[in-house]
């Protein structure tokens, strides 16, 4: 839905007014960005969880030799998406991998701010396309989602151009657009594909518009049929390696999709309570208030493509519950739907209170207020390192490792673990990170790496530790001294393994290897003992 006439803009003065808000939109977008991810510029060790388990494998596009025939390597490179592996292949040979992963953010949020001012400019004007980016710009909910460089950086940046090419139907675009989200974030790709199909139907039906329906149906079908190409090869056919997904009935059974477990998906939360936790925030809340009173009925009229993204994702949510796995997590759709078409409302209807002041000072003072407002309710969360953690407080035992043989394999406590492959470029047998369980055949080889580390942790017989050893090739074990403490606790670690782990920790048992750190450890640092396994087989563990 195009207001006519605000696109072309004729007048100079409404010209220059466009070219300032646009470049402060710009500078704002920019500025945001990088004043959240600077940080990861100074320190290797400023991170997000998630970067543990889908950027690591860039070591190995800098050296072959690194991260070479190991499982978890191979599992993260076979569930990144498709176009997000290929790019930092390519883009290997000319930019170090890890840099262009820190740069990407800082650019996509300009990407999405520069959209979203062209999008509400297109629907009520220059003030309207200001407050649309500003909004998104400003929300923290979005930065955490920025400030990465795997697949998910491609979400916003994709949906927020989606709507502004349906909303100013341009659908030509959508061609080449559609098929990218399916390369680089197939949930994105969902949401884009439902809407626009709901779009499609809508537009060559009861809402039509000044378009031919056979242009609309190919604008259609084209990047449908070109998705699909690049979508069924991957998730359609399962790797042996991996083995399939689990059956829904699986799923069910599995603790590990529980609270404690490595993805709570389940029990099913209602679509309406989702909704209400997202709307119950008193910025919301007064947003729509002040919008209400000063627009009345006229509130509820924004574009039907917003509505039509809105009812994608909800309706997605609700099908990833009786599809658990094939279509992703289920709350997924919701994050990147509701949320976002409630701030692109509120955004819309403080655009048209703006357009209707007659003065330029007017609307001046009045973005002003709305700055000051949102400022006093999110401003706190505009921060550097936005959902990152700083994570040198193991800098000098990730130094160590780093000496280590390029081939090594380590064991090791798997919260400890998650790092070691990203910030030493070594081997884990297992860790937290890489826990999913949703692949039958890597499901069971993690839970057999993870039984058989505890039982060997928490053995009081040097030949269960060498029995150990020897079945993985293992190397190096770290032993974190603290997880030798409070065994009576209730929680180890995340289900299905946590009773296995209190069970084998219980009782008054001499544990081997807190018995022999300070003998066997040929690194310590802080509470970790980093333990060369040819020394504890020397040491007499080789005998059966």
């Amino acid at each position: 839905m195009i207001k006519e006439g605000v696109e072309k803009i004729s007048d100079g003065k409404t010209l220059l007014v466009h070219k300032a808000l646009y470049a402060l939109v710009l500078a704002l977008s920019l500025g945001t960005a990088i004043y959240s991810n600077y940080p990861a510029f100074q320190s290797e060790y400023i991170r997000t969880d998630d970067d543990r388990a889908n950027i690591f494998w860039f070591h190995r596009l800098l050296d072959p030799e690194l991260l070479k025939d190991d499982l978890l390597t191979d599992y993260a490179v076979f569930y990144e998406a498709t176009g997000t592996k290929y790019l930092y292949t390519l883009a290997a040979y000319f930019v170090n991998p890890f840099l262009l992963a820190k740069i990407i953010p800082i650019l996509f949020y300009a990407v999405a701010g520069a959209a979203l001012y062209k999008m509400g400019r297109a629907i009520h004007g220059p003030w309207c396309g200001f407050i649309l980016a500003f909004t998104f710009i400003c929300y923290p909910g979005h930065l955490e989602y920025f400030n990465c460089g795997y697949s998910r950086i491609f979400a916003y940046p994709g949906l927020v151009l989606f709507l502004y090419f349906l909303t100013a139907r341009q659908t030509k675009h959508l061609i080449w657009l559609i098929p990218l989200l399916s390369l680089f974030y197939p949930v994105a790709f969902l949401i884009c594909a439902v809407a626009y199909f709901l779009w499609a139907v809508l537009r060559t039906t009861i809402a039509r518009i000044n378009v031919e329906p056979k242009k609309i149906i190919l604008h259609f079908l084209a990047p449908m049929i070109i998705s699909a190409c690049f979508i069924l090869p991957k998730y359609a056919l399962p790797d042996q390696r991996y083995g399939r997904l689990l059956t829904y009935e699986e799923t069910v059974r599995n603790s590990g999709a529980y609270k404690n477990g490595r993805n709570e998906i389940l029990p099913r939360v209602p679509v309406y309570k989702k909704a209400i936790g997202a709307l119950n925030e008193p910025f919301i809340i007064l947003s729509f208030l002040v919008i209400f009173f000063f627009l009345g009925r006229e509130s509820l009229k924004i574009p039907m493509e917003f509505w039509l993204f809105i009812v994608s994702g909800l309706l997605l949510y609700e099908l990833a519950y009786y599809f658990l796995l094939h279509l992703y997590f289920p709350y997924k759709y919701f994050r990147y739907t509701f949320p976002m078409a409630v701030f692109f409302v509120i955004s819309l209807g403080f655009g048209r209170i703006v357009e209707r002041i007659p003065s330029l000072w007017g609307k001046i003072l009045s973005l002003v207020l709305l700055i000051g407002v949102s400022h006093y309710f999110h401003g706190d969360a505009i921060k550097p390192a936005a959902g990152m953690r700083d994570y040198g407080d193991e800098a000098p035992l990730y130094e160590y490792l780093k000496t280590l043989p390029k081939d090594s394999l380590i064991a090791a406590p798997p919260y400890l673990a998650d790092g070691i492959p990203l910030f030493s470029a070594r081997k884990v047998l297992f860790n937290f990170e890489l826990a999913s369980p949703w692949f039958t055949k890597y499901h069971e080889m993690i839970r057999e790496r993870t039984e058989d580390f505890f039982f060997a942790y928490y053995s009081d017989r040097v030949e269960d530790i060498a029995g150990f050893v020897k079945k993985y090739g293992v190397d190096y074990i770290i032993v974190d001294s603290k997880l030798f403490r409070y065994l009576n606790r209730d929680r180890f670690y995340i289900d299905p393994y946590n009773d296995f782990i209190k069970k084998q920790a219980a009782g008054e048992k001499k544990f081997f290897l807190r018995e022999n750190l300070d003998r066997l450890a040929q690194y310590r640092f802080d509470r970790y003992y980093v333990i060369d396994t040819a020394r504890l087989l020397k040491d007499g563990g080789g005998r059966n």
